[in-house]
């Protein structure tokens, strides 16, 4: 499973200690929507990347962009 499977015209918007962020429009619903890509290495995701997932995954507020999915590229 690739990110250019779900999305199209993936753009490069910033990139921060644990990834990068990309937008591009969703397939499915043809919507604009912001992507972040978590770095990993050999021993896989970070405990800070996966605490900072948790956290985006259930958090509720205004300021906050909403976390619709979480998906794992090459899995």
């Amino acid at each position: 499973m690739l990110f250019h499977d779900f999305f199209d015209d993936l753009k490069f918007l910033n990139k921060g200690s644990h990834g990068r962020v990309l937008s591009g429009c969703y397939k499915k619903d043809n919507q604009c929507r912001a992507l972040k890509v978590f770095n990993h290495d050999e021993e896989g995701q970070s405990v800070e990347c996966l605490r900072e997932l948790s956290i985006i995954e259930f958090l509720d507020h205004p300021n906050i962009v909403h976390c619709i999915d979480i998906l794992r590229e090459g899995v």
